[in-house]
């Protein structure tokens, strides 16, 4: 029942995408910057690019609208709530600054890779805390591609034909979890 279902949504997607013809990638990405900022969760949409788009471009296009709505939800969170966040956390501040000076960038990096925590969360999270303009680009770029591309490479591993980048998706996901496994131990 639940594949049936499954099946009917991606044939919906696959012929929405078709009839959109070249604004299809543009309505993808719309969809993907409103998923993020809403907090929703972008795990199917990731899973769907892959099917629909295939591995190169559903790639492409769902780390440019991960790219985009990081940047937008970093801004606002740093923009409008970070001086709220100083007020209430005034007394721990300077060393909850501290730390995300010197080490906000690898924190980042290895949260964007964990797929427990939702992308607009993260976004906003850096912002808030206080996590460096420049720090924050330095691990965007590497931390969404790597932390995306396994689920799209899943997702374009459904499509028919294509079953090789199913194995590719679940290696580079057990290669992260590996990874972050190893890296909480140090």
């Amino acid at each position: 029942m639940a594949w049936e279902s499954a099946q009917s949504v991606t044939q919906n997607l696959t012929h929405w995408v078709a009839q959109a013809g070249m604004w299809g990638a543009g309505l993808y990405i719309g969809l993907y910057i409103v998923t993020t900022l809403a907090l929703l969760p972008t795990t199917p949409l990731n899973l769907a690019a892959g099917l629909v788009f295939g591995p190169g471009w559903g790639l492409l296009w769902t780390v440019v609208g991960a790219l985009l709505a990081a940047v937008v939800g970093f801004a606002l969170a740093r923009g409008v709530g970070q001086a709220w966040v100083k007020r209430r956390l005034a007394k721990h501040w300077s060393g909850l600054s501290e730390y995300f000076q010197r080490r906000g960038a690898w924190v980042l990096f290895w949260v964007r890779l964990l797929p427990i925590f939702p992308y607009g969360l993260v976004n906003y999270g850096a912002g808030l805390v206080g996590i460096s303009w420049r720090d924050y680009l330095l691990t965007l770029v590497p931390g969404t591609l790597v932390g995306v591309a396994p689920v799209v490479w899943l997702g374009s591993g459904l499509g028919a034909g294509r079953g090789g980048w199913l194995w590719v998706g679940l290696a580079l996901a057990g290669l992260l979890w590996w990874g972050g496994r190893a890296w909480s131990r140090h």
